[in-house]
């Protein structure tokens, strides 16, 4: 089965899956209402002139090539010739600005004029022989040609630019007229580090990497340039005219140089020109963004404002990228390196972390603002932040005119921040700076925050993306990746189109070599310079498919394709989508690759470095393993949400190199079936409070490698959990049609009526207890707690399970509830009583999975547990059995609708049960052993229940949990004192 995304009304971004929660319920997808059966179509030739379609069948349905109207150009298109103008090109939309990305022509009052600054070169005699002379041997300090344009002031007439003779004719290096930003003529430079790097002569040394392309331009702003929109200068890094290029381990292009001198207060991007082949996206009028730019702009500075100097829609909201240099070695006193105090990482053991999933936007508005939550935070149990996508991207990619807020008429928002623009910078509009100093203020604002949490013991995790970008499929936008190098940053076919194994329009090649090194580039630029702990890797199951190695011309030709179109008028492709879970989440267009044949009836090979299909589940990928075994990543935390939109499934199978836990999505599915009385999950739910040893023993794992959620940001919030049992998403604009359809939610009423807020008190009370189950669920559970913003006070979100596009009461903190300590009804005060209850007992913390020697199973009587379909009632007594932790506790959870009368396990001579918490009872005495209790309303709940202990009995009523410990007798403490 393939999977189509329904399309998006906005820059042809087609999407269903707004960011990285993942999809619900395992394979049950977001997609699964798009699919059809599937029938392809392959060229078959017996001659030369003879071509017959041969048609096989692949796991059923219909999917054939493109239109002949959409290829045209494919085979009369010939690879661009090298560019002749620069700045004043009408051709050329960045000549007045702003129309980098939608490539608009400028109107005639607006076109500028240029020179172009060099001098003639010296005469070469030409060789007798009509074999060109060899290439001087170049020094690394040579000075190199450039080709320099500037912007007059005044409109004159341009020069002409240089003849290809003339340029042809030597290899010399010619001297430049200086820019105003840099003094010095610009050398060949080196080809590593990519990106831009200040050199400790002041230079700057440009890299850029990228496998197909023919023609590199650098194009340099002033501050003052970029905001209105002009180009101070450009460089052509021309290796016919001394530019030199170095060839990567595979095979890819780095083209480099550098510049003496270069002001701190330059921008950059680059021209990026290549050949114009099927799956290509170059285009030398658009100036893209450096895939390894350190800070960005894009003269929008604070978070929600549009362009105001845009002419459309488009530029309002996508004005033109580009990055910031790095910063003078020598600079003033006010402007040195950021200073770290000091502070290190508290660097706790992953087993030891209570996760809160966070968004900057939601706790604090801005880095700044979020460092005075973060007392807060620790006071409800959590030493771990792990922040939503923080690299930086685009908040008004959803800003759509035709889909308002039907309630409010606001804008949406991309407020998640699931689509990336550059994997190097954090957030520029998270800053309460913005872009001052090129952008470079803003990377201290969010250093500061990391330093503050690693201050108050807390650590930073980063949600990361490297599943998709901001891009969208082939008709998206060019911003970056695309026009550097669209066949080697995404997956795309054989004829072109995106895989969507991401259900955001593209997917990230990962595994290419070229984008492996940049996660990886990536990874430790954010923990060697920011001081990060850790990574949460969005849809990570993409990091393990199989990468696309075609680069445009292997494909069939347009006289096949054409005569396929013909044959099939009404065929098309937008998206080549993955299969359903009975392909593994792999194309059958791959299963069954497509093939050509000869006269004589043999295949023809289609390309010898596609040896696996693309796409294809890898037991050892190669950016997996680059990871796991870099010396920096391998120490921080690495969490896989391990699954993708294509519906491959890796919950205990991904690949994990002994350093990778994982999102368990089978920890929140069965706790939340068996938490709302569902039949046949008490066997899971037994797994899922030992630390899932189903799932991950097997592999050699232990119970630290699953991280147990209830909740994330992507689906109901945990008050909605038990308030809703449909989905409430009218205002994200889209007729309620995007989120998830399957919450395995119970509004604890009698029906979907009963959804939302009710004054019925029986409702309300029982939504209180079960709220107080699943966090017993999670932090009694081994392994290690996530959960989730806002849950702590009962955050509601009206039902709204997709809140991607809201940036409002939705996805904020409410404060006033927040700090309210008997905010939910005391829900707060629970949910950080059972934190520190996990901190302090080593029972829930065990290093390895519980066994018959610290965990026993009992039913209503002791060691008789009730395994059947219909059992709703689970206990057991855990213990660390350590000779420093001996303490054990019993623990019972009832989903029945009824109260059960059992009998407590028999204990040692000198020890009896005392109650610890009860989720039936009210606050305080829900969590009866908690310190805020004073010692006569402690004594009273005690005496309330003390007849059953001492008849070793207890009733537990219905929906509820219950934990007990064992303690000394009153005289045997006595005696120890």
């Amino acid at each position: 089965m393939i999977v189509f995304p329904a399309a998006s009304s906005y820059a042809g971004i087609q999407t269903t899956m707004r960011g990285g929660g993942g999809v619900q319920g395992g394979k049950k997808n977001q997609l699964k209402n798009n699919r059809f059966a599937a029938t392809f179509y392959y060229p078959r030739r017996k001659s030369a002139h003879n071509l017959v379609l041969t048609k096989r069948r692949i796991r059923g349905g219909r999917v054939l090539f493109p239109r002949a109207a959409e290829m045209n150009g494919i085979a009369a298109d010939p690879p661009p010739p090298k560019r002749k103008t620069k700045f004043g090109d009408p051709n050329n939309p960045a000549a007045v600005g702003l129309g980098g990305i939608g490539g608009e022509k400028p109107r005639e009052d607006e076109k500028t004029t240029s020179t172009v600054a060099t001098k003639a070169p010296p005469p070469v005699t030409p060789p007798p022989s009509p074999s060109p002379p060899p290439a001087p041997k170049m020094k690394k300090s040579s000075k190199t040609t450039v080709v320099v344009s500037t912007v007059s002031k005044t409109k004159t007439p341009s020069s002409p630019p240089p003849s290809k003779k003339a340029k042809s004719t030597t290899n010399i290096l010619r001297p430049i007229a200086e820019t105003p930003l840099n003094r010095g003529e610009p050398t060949c430079g080196e080809p590593s580090p990519l990106g831009a790097t200040r050199l400790e002569n002041e230079s700057v040394n440009f890299a850029l990497r990228t496998q197909n392309a023919t023609n590199v331009t650098l194009v340099l702003y002033s501050e003052e340039d970029f905001k209105s929109g002009k180009i101070t200068a450009e460089i052509d890094l021309d290796p016919t005219s001394g530019f030199r290029t170095e060839r990567a381990k595979d095979d890819a292009v780095i083209w480099h140089v550098e510049v003496p001198n270069l002001s701190e207060k330059c921008l950059y991007g680059y021209r990026v020109n290549g050949p114009k082949l099927p799956g290509h996206a170059f285009d030398f009028n658009k100036i893209v963004l450096d895939p390894y730019a350190k800070h960005v702009c894009c003269n929008r500075e604070r978070y929600g404002e549009t362009n105001q100097r845009a002419e459309n829609d488009l530029e309002k909201n996508w004005p033109q990228y580009a990055s910031g240099v790095p910063a003078l070695y020598n600079r003033g006193s006010e402007n040195e390196a950021f200073d770290w105090e000091g502070v290190e990482s508290p660097e706790y053991e992953l087993a030891d972390l209570t996760i809160y999933e966070g968004h900057v936007r939601g706790i604090g508005q801005t880095y700044e603002d979020m460092i005075g939550k973060l007392p807060y935070l620790k006071s409800i149990g959590v030493n771990c932040l792990e922040l939503l996508p923080i690299h930086e991207f685009n908040e008004l990619e959803y800003s759509d005119e035709n889909t308002r807020n039907p309630e409010t008429g606001e804008l949406r928002r991309n407020f998640w921040g699931y689509s990336t623009v550059n994997f190097f910078t954090p957030m520029t509009k998270y800053a309460k700076v913005g872009e001052a100093d090129c952008g470079r203020k803003s990377n201290d604002e969010f250093k500061k925050l990391v330093r503050e949490c690693h201050r108050n013991d807390m650590e930073v995790i980063l949600d990361v993306v490297f599943n998709h970008t901001a891009e969208g499929n082939e008709k998206g936008l060019t911003l970056s990746f695309r026009g550097v190098d669209n066949r080697s940053y995404y997956v795309t076919a054989p004829t072109g189109e995106f895989y969507n194994y991401s259900g955001c329009g593209n997917t990230l090649n990962c595994n290419h070599p070229m984008v492996a090194d940049l996660i990886v580039d990536s990874l430790k630029h954010f923990v060697e310079e920011y001081h990060v702990d850790g990574f949460r890797f969005d849809l990570a199951s993409i990091l393990t498919r199989e990468a696309s190695h075609y680069k445009g011309e292997e494909g069939p030709t347009a006289e096949e394709l054409s005569l396929l179109a013909s044959a099939q008028p009404n065929s098309g492709i937008n998206n080549v989508n993955s299969a359903d879970s009975t392909t593994n989440g792999m194309m059958p267009y791959n299963d069954e690759e497509e093939v050509l044949y000869d006269q004589d009836g043999n295949p023809i090979p289609k390309n010898p470095l596609q040896k696996i299909p693309i796409g294809t589940n890898l037991e050892d990928p190669p950016v997996l393993r680059a990871i796991s075994n870099d010396p920096v990543l391998r120490n921080v935390k690495l969490i896989a949400e391990a699954w993708d939109a294509g519906g491959l499934y890796q919950v205990g199978t991904f690949p994990h190199y002994g350093v990778w836990a994982e999102w368990n999505g089978k920890f929140r599915d069965d706790v939340r079936n068996f938490i709302k009385g569902s039949d046949g999950f008490v066997g899971a739910m037994a797994s899922r409070l030992c630390g899932s040893p189903d799932i991950y023993h097997a592999s050699g794992r232990k119970p630290k490698s699953s991280i147990n959620f209830v909740t994330c940001h992507d689906g109901f919030t945990l008050r909605d959990l038990v308030s809703y049992n449909e989905k409430n998403n009218f205002f994200n604009g889209e007729d309620n049609n995007d989120g998830e359809n399957h919450n395995i939610s119970w509004n604890c009423g009698s029906g979907p009526e009963a959804d939302g807020p009710t004054t019925d008190k029986n409702i309300v009370a029982l939504r209180e207890r079960q709220m107080r189950n699943f966090f017993c669920a999670l932090f009694l559970s081994q392994g290690v707690p996530m959960i989730t913003m806002g849950d702590e006070y009962g955050h509601t979100k009206n039902g709204n399970n997709n809140t991607y596009c809201h940036d409002n009461y939705l996805n904020y903190i409410d404060w006033d509830q927040a700090l309210d300590p008997l905010s939910g009804d005391g829900l707060k005060r629970f949910c950080s009583e059972m934190a520190e209850f996990r901190a302090q007992h080593g029972a829930f913390r065990l290093p390895d999975f519980p066994t018959d020697a610290n965990c026993q199973w009992h039913g209503v009587k002791p060691h008789e547990p009730d395994w059947e379909e219909t059992s709703r009632f689970i206990a057991y007594t855990i213990s660390a059995n350590t000779p420093e932790d001996p303490e054990k506790f019993y623990v019972a959870f009832n989903a029945n609708f009824e109260s059960i009368l059992v009998t407590l396990p028999e204990l040692p001579a000198g020890l009896h049960w005392r109650c610890v918490l009860d989720t039936s009872l009210e606050t305080p005495f829900d969590f009866v052993s908690a310190e805020d209790i004073s010692d006569e309303d402690r004594f009273t709940a005690e005496a309330m229940v003390r007849p059953q202990l001492r008849a070793n009995r207890f009733t537990i009523l219905d929906r509820s949990c219950v934990v007990l410990k064992a303690e000394l007798d009153d005289d045997d403490e006595e005696e120890e004192i």
